[in-house]
């Protein structure tokens, strides 16, 4: 999403300093033409244990596995075990989960201009390797600064992974030549 926002954005003429991306990547070729046939890997199931997951929640025993998920979601509201607000957000995300893949059908990247700071979840989640992000290279006119990350996709934003993807961010945005910094004369301490 990142990708294609900075792409409509560069369409529109705005400049885009630095485009971010998190263990995402491009759609297959075949998966681009329209029609092809895209299916969520996994169950329902195991895509609600993957966002509670990137919520902090486990699920506990004692839930009934047969519970359809909002029911589920409202019993943990109602455990305490997920607080409301989270709650939303969980609702928020099954929903993009399940409409990615009609999405995938019609999705044709564009060319970003610029270069791309990509960061990588390391484990795999049962798959033999990671995804390769240098399928994004038709899709980037400059370079790939790749940081590998030590977690699972669900699990890249957890709180001992912040600092470290703070620091890459800071180091980045402070490193790149924005124009508005340059007209205002704003300088970092360690740019001084």
């Amino acid at each position: 999403m990142a990708h294609a926002l900075a792409t409509r954005l560069q369409a529109e003429d705005a400049m885009v300093s630095l485009l971010v991306l998190l263990d995402a990547y491009p759609p297959l070729d075949t998966v681009c033409q329209a029609g092809a046939p895209v299916r969520l890997s996994g169950t329902d199931r195991q895509m609600l244990t993957s966002v509670l997951a990137t919520l902090g929640v486990t699920l506990p025993r004692q839930i009934d596995a047969s519970l359809d998920q909002q029911t589920l979601l409202a019993e943990l509201v109602r455990q305490e075990a997920l607080c409301a607000s989270d709650h939303e957000t969980a609702v928020h995300m099954l929903d993009a989960f399940k409409r990615s893949p009609a999405l995938l059908r019609t999705f044709v990247p564009r060319r970003f201009e610029g270069d791309v700071l990509f960061l990588r979840a390391t484990q795999t989640s049962g798959l033999s390797s990671a995804p390769d992000p240098q399928r994004w290279e038709p899709h980037v006119s400059g370079n790939i600064e790749l940081h590998d990350l030590d977690a699972d996709h669900f699990r890249l934003l957890e709180p001992r992974l912040r600092p470290k993807i703070g620091e890459l961010l800071t180091s980045r945005l402070l490193a790149t030549d924005h124009p508005r910094r340059r007209a205002s004369g704003w300088q970092s301490a360690s740019m001084a």
